[in-house]
This record gives structure tokens, sequence and C-alpha cells, in this order.
């Protein structure tokens, strides 16, 4: 029985890797990737959590610079501000609400669901698992670890 549950918990892991995972090419972690103009964004120390929220405590230094120098704004209003830039600047439809992307003391968070009114060159939006690194719509790369190298 217990040779059973073993056997059934593994084929179910397998199944929800196979179902999330996709595979992210190697030099796309590089810091190369993420130079001024590539349309991409680096956030570490993330994880996932309820199903919809991703909390991270770093992020590139631009994300950092925005929320910094937020003036009158809120660091969650200015981080808010800079993802919707971001994704503009790519021709992305940024529909999403406020608060998608919010500042919680410490932690950069992301509220997926909430995103789903981001759209880009008809991509569905949503995120996509693969080992260490969680991505929507190839703009936002959540890195469970250290920053890029």
């Amino acid at each position: 029985m217990r040779l059973l549950l073993r056997s059934l918990a593994a084929v179910l892991s397998l199944m929800t890797s196979a179902a999330h995972a996709q595979e992210i090419p190697v030099d796309v972690l590089g810091t190369d990737a993420f130079l001024p103009g590539s349309g991409r964004v680096w956030l570490s120390g993330c994880t996932y959590e309820a199903e919809r929220y991703v909390a991270c405590n770093n992020a590139a230094r631009p994300v950092l610079d925005a929320i910094a120098k937020s003036g009158d704004a809120t660091p969650g209003a200015a981080l808010q501000a800079f993802m919707r830039q971001t994704f503009t600047e790519k021709g992305c439809t940024f529909d999403a609400p406020a608060e998608t992307f919010r500042v919680n003391g410490i932690f950069l968070s992301f509220d997926a669901n909430a995103a789903s009114e981001i759209r880009c060159a008809g991509q569905k939006s949503g995120l996509v698992f693969a080992p260490g690194v969680i991505t929507f719509l190839d703009t936002l790369y959540f890195l469970s670890g250290d920053p890029p190298q």
C-alpha cells in the first residue's frame, strides 16, 4: 500500500510538473538577456504563493530605482507604473487593475490573477514554470534563487 501511494504521488508530481514546465533557454537567464532595451526584467528570491502570487525580495536595478524615486506616489504605485511602462514599450496591452504589482515591506509582489489583463502579441497571459524560474509573457522572470550572473 505504501509503495502504491509513493508511486501515485510520483506520477502526480510528474504530471503537475509537465503541465507547468516549459524549457527556458539557459542563455535567457544570463545578464545579457536583461540589458536595457531587451524588454525583460528579472526579480530574484521569489516564491510562488497561494496559487496566485509571486513574492520576491530583490529585483533589477531599474526596478529598485523606480521604487526609490517614487516621489509622491507610493512604492507600490511606482512599481505598477514601471511595469506598465515595461509592457507598453513592448507593444503590450496593459489593462491590469491597480495593485497588480505591490510593495509589501521588503517584498515585491505580483498578482497573477489580476495580471490576466496584460496581453502581448496575442499571447495568453499566464505564468510559465520551469526549474528555478517563473516567467510571464517573456517579460518578467521571477528567479527562485540569486540574481542572474
